[in-house]
């Protein structure tokens, strides 16, 4: 389910950003979500509450690359790695 990161992430930036990739990326996303999906249809030990924890990881961490591709402008290098100490 983290490779589903990808596709949240290109959906948040449109969504939040305004901004939309190529083409090309987001036919590779869709190409690895499809096959992380497709991986996952043979899991035979599905518990809920483990798909809702790592679905909700990928949201919360495509969230927080949004938000640091929208900060990143404001802040220098230095500031950016001393936050992400």
């Amino acid at each position: 389910l983290k490779r589903l990161t990808s596709l949240v992430t290109l959906i948040a930036e449109f969504v939040i950003l305004g901004t939309r990739s190529s083409r090309q990326i987001e036919l590779a996303v869709l190409l690895i979500a499809g096959g992380a999906l497709i991986a996952g249809l043979s899991d035979y030990h599905f518990d809920p509450f483990t798909y809702t924890l790592a679905l909700g990881s990928c949201g919360l961490n495509s969230l927080y690359l949004t938000h640091v591709k929208k900060y990143s402008t404001q802040f220098s290098e230095e500031e950016i790695l001393f936050v992400n100490s």
